[in-house]
Order: C-alpha cells, then structure tokens, then sequence
C-alpha cells in the first residue's frame, strides 16, 4: 500500500509538473535575459539615442520653416494695369523674394497663375492672364531661378479674388498669384 500510495504521489506530482507552462518555467529565464537586455539599451551612452532623435527634429523643424515661409510668400502676388502684362517696379521686391527663396529651396516648383479681370472674352482674358505669367517667369529667370522650377497656368477670369464689378475689384483680379509645391 505504501507503495501504492508513493506511486499515485509520485504521479500527482508528474502531472502537476507537466500541466505547468513552458512560460512560467522559463519565466526566470525570460525575466533574466529581459533584464540583461534593458542593462544593455541603458548602458549604451545617450547620445547616441539624441543622434537619432535630432536629425528628424531637426527635418521636423526646417520643413515646418519651409511650409511657413512657402506660405508667407504665397499671400504676396503681383498686380498689372488694365490690358498690361509688364511687371510693375514696385513688384520687383516680391519677385526677387521668390526668387531667393526658390535658389535656397531648388526641390521647390512654384507655379505661377495668371490672372485677369471679367473685361474681355474668355480667349482674350486667357491670353492676357498667360502673358503675366510668362512675365513674372521670365523676371524669376533673370534673377537667378532654374526654368525647372517654374511652370505657368492661365486662369483668365476664372479665379477672382473680388466678385463686383468696379475697378477696387478689377485691380484685385489682375494678378499672378504663386502656389509653391515640390517636385513630383
């Protein structure tokens, strides 16, 4: 009967060893090594973690500082006379802040949209609002931007910033408008 007895012990115990989780057997193990492993990351110097961290706060920030300055520049636009293409001398300061910004930022492409007002046919209103444009890429040109980074688009009359019908808002929709984006 001791015997008996022993056995059937001896048996619990066999199974109460098998019905216990490989996980909680190597838990020790698992914990150990999981705790080498945070000595490890712990022990390797930090600057080494700010290495990474700083290259992408700073593209974080410089791309934030471009999209400000992209957008800055996008509020300024440049005006005609009635039935004129030739870029004013008091636009030329806004031209060559473009110009700048475009030589420091060479993957940027500004897109130039030349306006007109409601005078005039479609047609007419689409070649005069082309002619701008070309004149503000060609004054972008001289001073110092690739042809790459320009492209032009004739809106005539279709985009008035102003909707009535006497000269305060025709002079509105005489412009070029600069819409900056980057190479696709």
């Amino acid at each position: 009967m001791r015997v008996k007895a022993l056995l059937v012990i001896f048996g619990c115990l066999m199974m109460a060893a098998c019905s216990t989780p490989k996980s909680s057997l190597s838990g020790s193990d698992s914990t150990t090594s999981n705790e080498a492993g945070k000595a490890a990351v712990n022990a390797s110097p930090p600057a080494s973690d700010e290495a990474v961290a700083n290259p992408q706060i700073e593209a974080a920030q410089t791309a934030a500082t471009v999209t400000a300055q992209m957008q800055a520049l996008r509020d300024e636009s440049v005006y005609f006379d009635f039935d004129k293409s030739l870029v004013k001398p008091e636009f030329h300061s806004t031209i060559q802040k473009h110009a700048e910004f475009m030589m420091q930022h060479k993957d940027v492409v500004e897109t130039l949209e030349g306006n007109a007002d409601e005078r005039g046919s479609s047609e007419y209103n689409l070649a005069l609002s082309s002619r701008r444009a070309n004149s503000v890429r060609k004054a972008l040109e001289l001073a110092g931007v690739s042809p790459a980074q320009i492209k032009t688009v004739s809106l005539g009359e279709q985009k008035p910033r102003e909707l009535c019908h006497e000269e305060r808002c025709w002079k509105e929709n005489r412009r070029v408008d600069f819409v900056a984006g980057s190479h696709p």
